[in-house]
């Protein structure tokens, strides 16, 4: 799956073999792609999408590159989806007015 800068994502998965002091997405929040890139990723045999975002700035990674996350870990957001959610957040009066 290829995304791109500016789309929004949700995290769908926990992030493992961090360094020591990295700040890591949640899961089940929602984040912007700040830039994409194929990387080298530790386990993997071939390289990987790996997404930097707009809430998270990381330090520069040994290769010296910010250190990225796993495409993997990240689902599209679905805008419309999410729409829907927010009308039942609304107050009544707002509801009815939708």
């Amino acid at each position: 799956m290829s995304f791109h800068p500016g789309q929004r994502v949700v995290c769908v998965s926990t992030f493992t073999n961090i360094p020591p002091g990295a700040n890591v997405p949640d899961v089940g929040k929602i984040y912007t792609v700040r830039s994409r890139r194929l990387d080298i990723g530790v386990g993997f045999d071939e390289p990987v999408e790996g997404l930097t975002l707009v809430e998270i700035v990381n330090g520069i990674a040994p290769c010296g590159l910010e250190w990225a996350f796993y495409s993997g870990r990240f689902r599209p957001l679905d805008e419309s989806r999410l729409d829907q959610f927010r009308i039942h957040l609304a107050p009544i009066k707002q509801r009815e007015e939708a």
